[in-house]
């Protein structure tokens, strides 16, 4: 626990290094926090899977000899914000605020056909789930499906609203809604497993 401890305390301290010097190589990171560069690796290597720092295009080369040093900043949806406090209140006032549950599944139903928008209109079924995982990857949701006998099962290995998740669990019904509307398969939730704190896991199966 102390290792994992130490690890998160290390990449905060990265991102707030980051926060106030963009843009900056391995080689100054290392000097700048007093870590070896191979520990710096290894923690950029964990925040940009989180999604919490990117690295930077490397700039024109023409003027430039040898290989250009890769530069890595904090990603804007990792910047300080109040987006969580706001969607919670903006869910809390359009969805439960809503009586009675019926209401309450049309207002997610109506939400996903938004979401969806354009419809795919691939024919086959092989097509409409290419081009609804390529949305859902699009959305961050790192889809995947399985062949089973009664239709494919949907799997989202990870969860894009994980920071909103635990006090809306309806948001587990709006991707159903929304994958139901991208594959013309009306799905039903098979489970949803928590795995870690940044990770949920879920899968949708034919009704």
């Amino acid at each position: 626990m102390n290792s994992n401890m130490s690890n998160e305390n290390t990449r905060q301290v990265l991102i707030q290094y980051l926060l106030h010097h963009p843009a900056r190589t391995v080689s100054e990171i290392s000097k700048a926090l007093h870590l070896t560069k191979a520990d710096i690796r290894y923690h950029l290597k964990d925040l940009i899977h989180q999604g919490s720092l990117i690295s930077l295009p490397p700039p024109d080369l023409r003027e430039r000899r040898g290989r250009p040093a890769q530069r890595y900043q904090v990603a804007e949806l990792a910047l300080p914000h109040n987006l969580v406090a706001l969607s919670s209140a903006l869910l809390t006032s359009s969805i439960h605020m809503t009586e009675p549950k019926t209401d309450q599944t049309n207002r997610l139903e109506n939400l996903a056909q938004q979401m969806a928008q354009p419809i795919p209109v691939s024919h086959t079924l092989p097509q409409r789930l290419a081009e609804a995982l390529d949305r859902l990857r699009k959305w961050n949701y790192e889809p995947a499906w399985e062949a089973r006998p009664q239709g494919p099962r949907i799997i989202l290995h990870h969860c894009p609203y994980m920071a909103l998740i635990s006090n809306h669990p309806e948001l587990c019904e709006l991707d159903r809604c929304l994958i139901t509307i991208l594959t013309g398969v009306d799905l039903q939730l098979e489970y949803n497993r928590l795995v870690n704190v940044r990770q949920q896991l879920c899968a949708f199966s034919p009704k």
